[in-house]
């Protein structure tokens, strides 16, 4: 993992299960994205958990695809989100809304435009113009999946990063 105690390392233990294992075997070191498959091919590690660019980099240099630890734990899963503190919602509620606006045009944008996302990455990454050809791209999505959500929480209760359930009415639209 590259952080421990985290939605990689819940998600995880969720595919371990799903395919019948017991997570409470599975040791969980941390590793930064960069020195993982190095860590796997020096036999230091049996498995790995990464996002690209590094999935990618990993299946071509011929590493096995075992899970897919967010589908394997709800498909949608949402994985990340922005928030707002109630006084900017108060105090400049056409901000949000122009923020709002922006952020779904401009996931409706990547999501017509595959092409265009991996020449961005270009841009602001260190990943070279033939890896990001095959990168598998996220889906973007502007809504919050609350089912996949509950899910999470219940796992992060059950591996007890949690000891009670989030305030979501009060956090989510």
């Amino acid at each position: 993992m590259n952080t421990l105690n985290n939605i990689n390392d819940t998600t995880v233990r969720q595919a371990i299960r799903k395919a019948g294992g017991d997570p409470k075997t599975t040791e969980f070191i941390e590793l930064a994205f960069p020195d993982m498959q190095a860590a796997h091919e020096r036999g230091q590690v049996d498995a790995i958990q990464v996002v690209e660019p590094f999935l990618s980099r990993g299946l071509s240099a011929g590493a096995t695809l075992i899970a897919s630890n967010y589908v394997d734990t709800a498909p949608e899963l949402t994985i990340g989100a922005y928030f707002s503190s109630a006084k900017t919602v108060a105090e400049k509620p056409d901000l949000v809304k122009k923020f709002t606006a922006a952020m779904k045009e401009s996931l409706d944008f990547a999501t017509a435009n595959p092409d265009k996302v991996r020449e961005v990455l270009l841009t602001y990454t260190k990943i070279d113009e033939a890896a990001t050809k095959e990168l598998v791209l996220p889906s973007y999505v502007s809504e919050i999946n609350r089912p996949a959500l509950d899910t999470l929480i219940q796992l992060s209760k059950d591996d007890g990063l949690l000891q009670a359930d989030p305030k979501l009415d009060t956090l989510l639209p």
